[in-house]
């Protein structure tokens, strides 16, 4: 009878040990940090000639942290159905652009997704215009003794849209004004640009104009 009693206090020691370890080791793990997902871009931009873009993702820990992509529209996928991110570097998922999936216009849908910790979103954009559309000249030409012209474009579109005119120091609007701005919808854009004869070279002839998500090159033609 003796014996049974010290068997059973001795089982009873080991589970209380075994206990004891278990909860003297829980209790120095780490606890687990929740994951925040910051999008550098919340915009993802597509235009008739583009095959995919990136939607540009970054955490705020090392860990790695799975993204899930719940929903798209059929225009635009992710490329693949998850990602892994972590703050080391920049995590790009590609979404792929399916263009004939749309009509002519402007689209706008809602890209969603998640993580053990939070939901997000994303916007994505796709204006379905071709560049003959936007109306921009191939060229500014500066005929001999004349250093001032007009630069015209158009926006064929139905909501307003940013323009700047990304200068080459040589030619530039005589108005700073002028750099950047909206175009109404419909309306015509009317710009007088100056050229320096003296620093112009045949070499960097070109100026570029940013409208909407197009970038135009336009060719300066100086005539002596």
């Amino acid at each position: 009878m003796k014996k049974s009693q010290n068997n059973l206090i001795t089982c009873i020691l080991v589970i209380m040990t075994v206990c004891c370890m278990t909860f003297s080791f829980n209790s120095c793990k780490p606890e687990k940090q929740p994951v925040h997902i910051t999008i550098l871009d919340d915009t993802v931009k597509f235009t008739p000639s583009t095959e995919a873009n990136v939607l540009r993702l970054i955490s705020d820990q090392e860990e790695p942290c799975e993204v899930i992509f719940d929903s798209y529209p059929d225009w635009a996928t992710p490329y693949e159905p998850s990602v892994w991110v972590w703050s080391l570097y920049t995590s790009d998922p590609i979404i792929v652009f399916h263009p004939e999936e749309l009509s002519h216009g402007e689209h706008f849908a809602r890209l969603t997704f998640h993580t053990e910790y939070e939901s997000y979103s994303a916007t994505l954009v796709a204006l379905m215009y071709e560049h003959e559309e936007f109306q921009v000249p191939e060229c500014i030409v500066f005929p001999s003794g004349i250093d001032e012209v007009t630069l015209t474009f158009f926006n064929p579109t139905s909501t307003d849209l940013l323009f700047s005119i990304i200068t080459n120091g040589y030619c530039r609007p005589i108005s700073q004004y002028d750099n950047d701005g909206f175009i109404k919808p419909g309306e015509t854009k009317q710009i007088d640009m100056r050229i320096n004869r003296e620093e112009f070279t045949s070499e960097y002839n070109i100026l570029q104009l940013a409208i909407g998500f197009e970038i135009f090159d336009i060719e300066i033609v100086v005539e002596e």
